[in-house]
């Protein structure tokens, strides 16, 4: 199932300030150049402004200094920190493998491994 949030609760978890619509809905992030109306794109540096215009992102997260835009943005203090918390939104989970050693594996006599690792299939676990 596909995630949605609105820019304005995007900027909430992200600590910025919406300048626009905050009511647009947003179910993934993207590139500036692939970005749909339902994607939030970024642009760290005003050299990408161009890009900016022509794109058809549904929002951008921008810093705090950046000039005008006509798409709904998120203003924020660090636009790195905000994408990475934005990604981290949208990112589907990753299940964890469960403990143990997969028969395939090799693991030394002499190696020591951790509790709770996982050793995956065909993986040589060598002295250590």
């Amino acid at each position: 199932m596909t995630q949605a949030h609105t820019v304005s609760e995007l900027a909430q978890r992200v600590g910025g300030d919406v300048r626009g619509d905050g009511d647009v809905t947003i179910t993934g992030v993207e590139s500036i150049a692939a970005a749909g109306a339902d994607q939030i794109t970024w642009i760290a540096s005003a050299k990408h402004a161009a890009a900016l215009n022509a794109s058809r992102a549904g929002a951008v997260i921008l810093g705090r200094d950046y000039g005008a835009t006509t798409m709904p943005a998120i203003l924020c203090d660090s636009v790195e920190r905000a994408v990475a918390i934005v990604l981290d939104l949208f990112a589907p989970a990753v299940p964890r493998p469960k403990a143990g050693v997969h028969p395939t594996a090799i693991v030394a006599e002499t190696a020591t491994l951790r509790r709770g690792v996982a050793v995956g299939p065909h993986v040589v676990v060598e002295d250590g």
